[in-house]
């Protein structure tokens, strides 16, 4: 009886102490807006003290400004050889990288195989031209006007210089060769998430037990809200509710995602709202989902499949799921239209949208 009251006194002593330590945290949080992606990351943490956090936060700053530096198509940074000095290069010469450009590149190369090319980073030369009629449609919308969309053989002609087999990727050299001079790699469907990931890592590795990392759009969790949940809403797709369309909740480490329709696009001279979400397999925009919404520990992963579910009917979606095999992965589909079936999705419809979600969405929703 001794012992077991010794046993007692001591649990009661660990959850004593649990709750005092937890009493010392304070949630403190920061956002800065030049740190590269063309996104705002804002850092919320519970830590000891306000400089202990404003270090995390410096950390992370100076880690997201290398994975940007590093991951750009777009532009050159001095002493800095990046995604797009190895598409400058094309059918020229290899190009040494950092090692992070290489693990980046056969991550997103796996999940090409994974995807039977639902994504494919090597769609650049069809995405510059789509980028470059989108700004140009862009800014012919704000004048009141409507933009061109490229013609479907100028698509189909970039679309010869798509495939893995024009990537040479040297791991032992930490070299990348594009070997035709037409193709080029974009990585915008995985780089941020990928870098949000790499950032909660590092902070999980630091200490950091309750968080959330949050680069624009793209959310990490880290660890439970101190004396609840975290709580991340999905956002209506047409803009005109300021709430929120559902929320969904969860106390552990978890990434939420969303891809849509309602960023980057312009209406063209044909009526057609055209995103910048384009399909490897058609090579025109995404057409059946307003947005997709995906729940998954790892972000950059998440990143990912909410751009390769916007590229697939409901009918498909869950022959996909199958396919991919990941038992955490959940799935929030937001459209106009109700579906003829529900392809054993949950439905509900709010505000005027049909929203159909998985069954471990459903075990998260917030009530």
């Amino acid at each position: 009886m001794k012992m077991k009251r010794i046993i007692s006194l001591l649990i009661v002593l660990m959850l004593l102490l649990t709750a005092c330590n937890s009493n010392k945290l304070t949630m403190y949080r920061e956002t800065t807006f030049d740190v590269g992606f063309s996104t705002p990351f804002t850092l919320m943490l519970y830590t000891e003290s306000e400089e202990e956090f404003l270090e995390h936060f410096e950390n992370m700053k100076e880690q997201v400004r290398f994975y940007n530096d590093h991951f750009d198509t777009f532009k050159d940074y001095e002493g800095v050889n990046n995604l797009k000095t190895v598409n400058d290069n094309a059918g020229i010469k290899p190009v040494k990288v950092d090692p992070v450009v290489i693990e980046l590149l056969e991550e997103a190369q796996s999940w090409a195989v994974k995807t039977d090319l639902l994504f494919d980073p090597t769609l650049g030369s069809v995405l510059e031209i789509w980028h470059e009629y989108r700004e140009r449609g862009i800014e012919l919308n704000r004048e009141g006007k409507f933009g061109p969309s490229p013609s479907l053989e100028e698509l189909e002609e970039a679309n010869k210089s798509i495939g893995w087999e024009f990537v040479e990727i040297d791991k032992e050299a930490s070299t990348v060769y594009i070997t035709n001079k037409e193709t080029s790699i974009d990585i915008g469907a995985i780089a941020k998430g990928w870098a949000v990931e790499k950032v909660a890592q590092k902070l999980e590795a630091d200490g950091i037990e309750h968080g959330i990392v949050n680069g624009g759009g793209n959310v990490r969790l880290i660890g439970s809200k101190l004396g609840d949940n975290w709580s991340v809403g999905i956002t209506n797709p047409d803009g005109i509710q300021e709430d929120s369309l559902l929320s969904v909740v969860f106390d552990q480490d978890m990434s939420v995602v969303t891809s849509g329709d309602y960023e980057r696009y312009f209406i063209d001279d044909q009526g057609r709202h055209q995103n910048h979400l384009v399909n490897p397999k058609t090579l025109q925009p995404a057409v059946y989902s307003r947005s997709v919404t995906i729940t998954v520990k790892d972000s950059g992963m998440a990143d990912v499949l909410s751009t390769v579910f916007s590229m697939v009917e409901l009918k498909d979606a869950e022959a996909l799921m199958k396919k991919l095999d990941i038992p955490d992965l959940g799935l929030v589909f937001i459209k106009d239209k109700i579906e003829a079936d529900d392809y054993g999705f949950n439905h509900l419809e709010k505000d005027g949208k049909h929203i159909y979600y998985n069954d471990v969405i459903k075990d998260h929703l917030k009530k």
